[in-house]
C-alpha cells in the first residue's frame, strides 16, 4: 500500500461484526510532481462497522451500519494536482455508498496554498442515512442523499491570500433536526492599517470591522438548498459592533452602477427568501478622512435595532408587495433616530424612506462636522425633524420638518489644527435662524428633498443626501429668501398699477 501513498499501523478484521478497524492511516495522495505539496489525510482511527457483504459482492454497493473517523487531519493545497488514474479499474469500483451513521470526531482540517494557511478549523458531525447511489456523481451535490445532519465546526480561521481580511469564528452549528444554524463569535480584521488599506487597493473602499457574538438561523430549509434555494423563517444578529473606515483622499473610481436593495437581491446567483432578519442592540461607527482635510470625523449609532421582514428574489413569492425595513438608534448616544423603509418588489414602484430624529443635544455632532465639514456648533437642540421621502433609481423628492432652538454654529479655518473664523461664523449665522420650533409657522420649518441620484454610490448614500438637501433648503432659510425677492420684484409692478388705476 505504500506505493499508493497510503500507510497503516495496525488493520483488525472481524467476521462476526462484519467490522474493519484501521489505526495510523496516513495517505499522501499521488499527483503531479511539479505541483504543489500534495494532499495529506493523516487519521488516528477509522472503524467500519455492519458491512452488507452481499450487497458488495453481488451488486458493488457498499452498504455499512456505520463509520466513525477520529482524530485526525486532513491537509489540501489549493496548487497541487491529483495524478489521474490511466488504468482501465471501471468493473473493480463500487457502484454506490450507504452509511447508516456516520461520524466524525475530532477532525481538523486545513486549506494550503503552498506554505500559507488559508483556512483551518475543526469538525464534528454524525450524519444520519447518507447515501450515495451513484458513486460517478460523488462531486454534484445532487448525488447525496441523508437523513439528517449534526455538525459542528470550531476554531474556523479563514485568510485567504489575496483577501484583505482575516476572519475566525468560534463556532458554527448546523442541526437539521432543529432547521438551525447557530455562529458564535465572528470577528473580522482588515490585513492592513487604515492609511494602507485603500492605498493597497487604490482607490476609496470602506475598511471594516467586525465583532459578531451571534447570528442565528432558524427555519432553515435544507432540503431546498440543494437546488440553490435559500429558504429560512428568521435571521438575527445580536451585539454587533461594526466600525467603517474610509479614507476620501483617494480617487473615488467605479465604473458601474450599484442597484438599489431589491434589484441588488435579485443579483444573487440563488434563490432566496427570508421572512423576518434581526438586528438587535448593536453599535455602528462611521469614521471618513476627508478628501480635503486634516483629521478624520466620525459618527455613532448605539442601541441601533432593527427589523427587516419578507425579503426574496423569487417571482412567486407574491403574498407581499414590499419588505419592510424598522430601524431604531442612539445618535453620539444622546438623540434617538426612529425610521422606516418601504423596498418595492415591482420595478415600476418608489422606495420610499418615512421617520424622525428627536431630542439631539446638537454640539454631539462637532465630531463629525468640524472635520468633514468645517463648522461647530456651538450650541443647540433638535427637538425633532421629520422626513418623509421616495426615491429611485434617479431621484430622490420628499421633505422635511425641523422643530429646534437655540441654534448657534461657528465656520472653522481650513487648517491643521482648525480654529474659529469669526467673519465667516457671524456670515453662517446670519442666514440661520437661531429658533425653528413650534413657535414657528409649518411652512418655514418645512424643507424640500430635491436630490439627483449618484448611481454609483451606495444605498446609504441616498439617505444620507436626501437628508441633507432638506435641511439646507429649511436651515439656511432659502425659502424666505425667494418670498422675499419675489415680493420686491411684486412692489414696482404693483405701484404702476396703482398709478394706472388712479389716473
Amino acid at each position: 500500500m505504500s506505493a499508493s501513498g497510503m500507510k497503516i499501523s495496525n488493520l483488525s478484521v472481524n467476521l462476526f461484526t462484519r467490522s474493519v478497524t484501521v489505526t495510523g492511516l496516513v495517505w499522501i495522495i499521488p499527483g503531479d510532481i511539479l505541483s504543489a505539496k500534495p494532499h495529506t489525510i493523516a487519521i488516528d482511527k477509522v472503524y467500519i462497522g455492519g458491512i452488507d457483504l452481499y450487497q458488495l459482492i453481488k451488486y458493488r454497493k457498499l452498504n455499512i451500519h456505520s463509520l466513525s473517523i477520529d482524530d485526525g487531519t486532513l491537509t489540501f493545497n489549493k496548487g497541487y494536482r491529483v495524478k489521474q488514474d490511466s488504468s482501465n479499474t471501471k468493473k473493480k469500483t463500487l457502484k454506490g455508498l450507504s452509511i447508516a451513521n456516520l461520524s466524525l470526531n475530532n477532525v481538523a482540517f486545513k486549506m494550503m496554498d503552498d506554505t500559507l494557511q488559508e483556512y483551518a478549523g475543526m469538525v464534528n458531525a454524525s450524519v444520519g442515512r447518507l447515501n450515495i447511489p451513484n458513486l460517478d456523481s460523488i462531486k454534484d451535490i445532487h448525488g447525496f442523499e441523508y437523513n439528517s445532519i449534526d455538525a459542528t465546526i470550531a476554531h474556523l480561521a479563514m485568510g485567504a491570500r489575496k483577501s484583505m481580511y482575516n476572519c475566525t469564528v468560534a463556532n458554527i452549528h448546523v442541526s437539521t433536526f432543529d432547521k438551525e444554524i447557530t455562529i458564535d463569535s465572528i470577528l473580522l480584521l482588515p490585513k492592513y492599517s487604515k492609511y494602507k488599506f485603500s492605498r493597497k487597493i487604490g482607490r476609496q473602499v470602506d475598511r471594516f470591522v467586525l465583532q459578531l457574538p451571534k447570528l442565528l438561523l432558524q427555519g432553515v430549509s435544507f432540503d431546498e438548498m440543494k437546488d440553490t434555494v435559500f429558504m429560512a423563517t428568521s435571521l438575527e444578529l445580536r451585539n454587533a459592533k461594526l466600525h467603517v473606515y474610509r479614507d476620501k483622499r483617494l480617487p473615488f473610481i467605479r465604473d458601474h452602477n450599484l442597484p438599489l436593495p431589491i434589484a441588488f437581491v435579485r443579483t444573487l446567483p440563488f434563490s432566496a427568501s427570508v421572512d423576518s432578519i434581526k438586528i438587535v442592540d448593536a453599535k455602528i461607527t462611521y469614521e471618513e478622512f476627508p478628501e480635503k482635510g486634516f483629521h478624520p470625523g466620525q459618527i455613532v449609532f448605539e442601541k441601533l435595532n432593527a427589523s427587516l421582514d419578507h425579503i426574496s428574489n423569487r417571482d412567486f413569492y407574491t403574498n407581499y408587495t414590499h419588505a419592510t425595513l424598522k430601524a431604531s438608534a442612539k445618535v453620539m448616544g444622546n438623540g434617538t433616530i426612529k425610521a422606516q423603509f418601504t423596498l418595492p418588489y415591482e420595478k415600476s414602484q418608489p422606495y420610499n424612506a418615512k421617520g424622525t430624529i428627536s431630542n439631539l443635544s446638537l454640539y454631539k455632532l462637532n465630531p463629525i462636522l468640524e472635520n468633514l465639514a468645517f463648522v461647530s456648533i456651538e450650541e443647540g437642540r433638535l427637538n425633532a425633524l421629520d422626513f418623509n421621502f421616495d426615491y429611485n433609481e434617479f431621484t430622490s423628492r420628499g421633505s422635511i420638518l425641523l422643530n429646534y432652538e437655540g441654534l448657534k454654529m461657528n465656520s472653522l479655518t481650513r487648517d491643521k489644527e482648525a480654529d474659529k473664523n469669526d467673519f465667516k461664523s457671524w456670515v453662517l449665522n446670519m442666514f440661520l435662524k437661531k429658533d425653528k420650533d413650534k413657535d414657528v409657522s409649518v411652512e418655514k420649518r418645512t424643507g424640500k428633498i430635491e436630490y439627483d441620484r449618484d448611481r454609483r454610490r451606495a444605498i446609504f448614500n441616498v439617505w444620507v443626501r436626501s437628508l441633507m438637501s432638506g435641511l439646507k433648503s429649511s436651515v439656511l432659510d432659502t425659502q424666505d429668501k425667494k418670498e422675499k425677492d419675489s415680493k420686491e420684484k411684486e412692489a414696482p409692478n404693483k405701484s404702476k398699477k396703482e398709478k394706472v388705476a388712479n389716473s
